[in-house]
């Protein structure tokens, strides 16, 4: 089963932008539209409500046209420097793998933004963590590794700042 590479382009207030990664599995071929409804909708839905930005930008070996997808407004407080990294098992246990979300909403962390870890009782981050680690049924679509290796759960999840 081949691993698609999904990068989602998020820009702040500044227009400074930055990319999210996540590498998935698709149980049958599909269409670019299937992708798009199937899982690049579905992956910002669970992003988006983490974040400050705005996706500008959705590829999967190509560039995807995000016109239809719900979208927000760039905050003015939005900045890609502010950052989540999370720390997701893999099944398969090999290493654990990163995925750093920008423009990052402070309330996302305990003490109401306070603190550095990822409040974990978020509904917003709940619904995130649960896509990342079960996929999405309608499609069949997969979170995995770089190797195709599905993820099992995030063990971490805290604040960050920096370009990279």
């Amino acid at each position: 089963m081949p691993v698609m590479i999904l990068t989602l382009t998020i820009e702040d207030a500044n227009g400074d932008t930055s990319s999210v990664v996540v590498h998935a599995t698709q149980d049958d071929l599909a269409t670019v539209a299937d992708l798009r409804t199937d899982y690049i909708t579905v992956l910002w839905e669970s992003i988006q409500p983490l974040v400050n930005g705005v996706l500008v930008k959705a590829a999967v070996t190509l560039d995807m046209d995000i016109d239809e997808l719900i979208n927000n407004t760039t905050t003015a407080i939005s900045d890609v420097e502010e950052k989540v990294r999370f720390q997701i098992r893999v099944c398969d246990g090999s290493r654990p793998i990163r995925l750093t979300l920008p423009t990052v909403k402070e309330t996302l962390f305990t003490n109401s933004g306070a603190g550095h870890l990822v409040d974990v009782t978020n509904t917003d981050y709940t619904y995130f963590a649960f896509v990342m680690t079960s996929g999405i049924e309608d499609g069949g679509i997969d979170a995995t590794d770089s190797h195709g290796a599905d993820l099992c759960q995030i063990l971490s999840g805290e604040q960050f700042f920096g370009r990279g």
